[in-house]
């Protein structure tokens, strides 16, 4: 058997209205061709009840690209079988051939969606009991050692062994345009928590290291936009500059990486001038974080 397609979930898109939701599936199946676009491979995207299927002969490519696409909550490489109860048990048993020995235990977590002659919990007894049949092996629903999921959808069936864990939050574009002034790389960070959140980010660089720094952090990230340089007569007068970028690209809030500093005065002082001089919100993600989260988070994002 070939794993040939991904199975691909969200979270909160699925709590939305039917009119809301489609939008944001729009956007989340735009942001992941234009990522497998980056990286030359070729894919086919298909929907079916609520759920994404990415197929693609990359399938250990695609692994690492997805989990840097904002809106997927977690994915599953799969292998497609039949719902018909003899063929699934049979592709069942041949998956598990080099997985699965004398000495160790298993479990089925059935699920099943559409019409069919027998229960999710039939198929998992009647599966079951010919694993072990076959390999002699004992089952444990709580520790086994191998898990296989089967999902049951209509007129096809899928089998995976894992569900990794994706970035999570809204697809990138959903939420609005937020201008960020990239001065040091916390900004990059602060922003990175706005993207997962669904917003576009406006980049302004203020000299051309942050600039090669602000693009790397979105190639890495899978993100579509192009960050500004001004050039050296723009920052004699920087906020005339911001204020024109600002409405161009109609930006909605003003996003800077300030975390929680030791005079908390100094700092709303700061906030309440920026909210006046640009007549904008001013957003700051990091506030709030301890210095160790804001490491940890750093790292991860890789900035």
């Amino acid at each position: 058997m070939k794993q040939s397609q991904i199975l691909i979930r969200y979270g909160e898109i699925g709590l939305k209205a039917e009119y809301t939701r489609r939008q944001f599936t729009y956007h989340l199946k735009k942001n992941i061709k234009q990522a497998f676009s980056q990286e030359n491979i070729p894919l086919e995207i298909t929907m079916k009840r609520g759920r994404i299927f990415l197929h693609t002969d990359e399938i250990r490519k695609s692994i690492e690209i997805l989990k840097k696409i904002f809106g997927i909550v977690s994915f599953s490489p799969v292998w497609e079988s039949s719902p018909e109860l003899s063929k699934l048990t049979e592709d069942v048993l041949n998956l598990m051939k080099t997985r699965l020995t004398s000495q160790a235990s298993f479990a089925l977590r059935v699920r099943r969606s559409g019409t069919h002659n027998y229960t999710s919990q039939e198929a998992a007894v009647h599966i079951g009991q010919s694993v072990c049949d076959c390999f002699h092996a004992s089952v444990d629903l709580n520790r086994p050692d191998v898990e296989l999921f089967i999902e049951i959808r209509d007129e096809q069936a899928f089998l995976f062994l894992e569900k990794i864990s994706g970035s999570g939050g809204l697809p990138y574009g959903t939420q609005g345009t937020i201008c960020c002034v990239v001065k040091n790389k916390m900004d990059l960070l602060a922003s990175w928590f706005l993207m997962k959140r669904g917003c576009a980010i406006h980049f302004v660089a203020f000299d051309q290291s942050l600039y090669d720094q602000t693009k790397d952090f979105l190639k890495k990230w899978y993100v579509d936009e192009e960050p500004v340089l001004p050039s050296e007569n723009d920052k004699r007068n920087i906020h005339v500059f911001l204020q024109k970028e600002i409405k161009k690209n109609h930006c909605e809030a003003l996003c800077i990486g300030m975390s929680c500093p030791h005079d908390m005065k100094q700092l709303i002082s700061k906030i309440t001038d920026l909210q006046e001089q640009y007549v904008l919100p001013i957003l700051t993600p990091l506030i709030g974080r301890a210095e160790d989260e804001i490491r940890k988070n750093a790292q991860k994002v890789g900035i």
